[in-house]
């Protein structure tokens, strides 16, 4: 995107000077812009101030960072979610995604003796013990 010729703030004094009554062919010509873009302006702008206008670029930016941040932790997921299938197989993948409640215990218990880790007496290991 382009970036514009104007910042925010003289964006907004422009607006001011449109509002207090100068007319458009006039702001245009002194200006060098269409107006069209005053237009534009006045439907993004119309009615801010300056620290209006820095408000809600600082809470865009925000909004930018923390979109990405989901977006990483989505793609973390599925890679988490594509390395259990890898590892565990389709058995137990299906039973953490709660499709197979019978016998989960019994095979969390065989693979953690299999390795020759011994069961808690009492309690069964949960899936963090690998």
């Amino acid at each position: 995107m382009r970036k514009s010729r104007f910042t925010e703030t003289q964006i907004v004094a422009i607006l001011k000077a449109h509002d207090a009554g100068t007319p458009t062919a006039e702001l245009a010509r002194k200006y060098g812009i269409h107006p069209n873009t005053l237009r534009q302006w006045r439907a993004k702008y119309g009615g801010m101030d300056a620290s209006d206008v820095a408000r809600v670029r600082t809470l865009t930016e925000e909004n930018d960072r923390l979109k990405r941040i989901v977006a990483e932790l989505h793609l973390d997921n599925d890679a988490y979610k594509m390395l259990i299938e890898k590892t565990d197989g389709p058995a137990l993948s299906a039973e953490r995604r709660g499709e197979g409640a019978q016998g989960s215990r019994l095979q969390r218990t065989t693979r953690v003796q299999d390795r020759g880790v011994p069961a808690k007496h009492g309690s069964l290991p949960g899936p963090a013990i690998r």
